[in-house]
């Protein structure tokens, strides 16, 4: 099966976003922001998409730029209400803590700092995201928390993860 987050270029009005996961083709998942997948082994992994376009500007409103690409709060809080461990984290973009110098004015995303707070709150083991468009790993200390920035497909770096 194949479990994805949702970006910020996507056409948010069709995604459910009710923190469920749900079936948008045979055997491909959207998980929507605040869900949590139970893997075979008992890790929970926790998927919560969103971030910024800093090319809003030369977007349309409603047409290939929607205003619920950033995280909510209601969908923030949605995560610290969850009563499990969380062991992995897929989201699009990540918690500034990592020191990926910014891109594009993407440094300043206003969910860079929400994520923050997940990583504090859950310390996962691993965290995996692909904003940059750049294959990129580290570990976050004072967690210990694997990081890893996915590519995008014909780029060159490897764009998905198996775990």
């Amino acid at each position: 099966s194949v479990y994805f987050c949702d970006g910020n270029h996507e056409q948010h009005p069709v995604l459910v976003q009710d923190g469920m996961i749900h079936e948008m083709y045979d055997n491909v998942f959207h998980a929507s922001r605040g869900s949590v997948l139970t893997l075979p082994d008992g890790r929970n992994v926790l998927f919560i998409g969103g971030a910024a376009s800093v090319d809003k500007d030369m977007r349309t409103a409603g047409y290939d730029w929607f205003p619920e690409e950033s995280i909510s709060e209601v969908e923030f809080e949605r995560c610290f209400d969850l009563d499990c461990r969380i062991d992995i984290v897929i989201s699009h973009t990540c918690p500034n803590c990592f020191g990926i110098e910014g891109s594009l004015g993407k440094i300043n995303d206003r969910n860079h700092f929400a994520l923050e707070q997940i990583i504090i709150n859950f310390k996962p083991k691993q965290w995996f995201f692909g904003h940059w468009h750049k294959e990129m790993a580290g570990i976050h200390e004072p967690t210990g928390t694997a990081w890893r920035c996915l590519d995008y497909p014909g780029h060159g770096g490897r764009w998905w993860a198996q775990i």
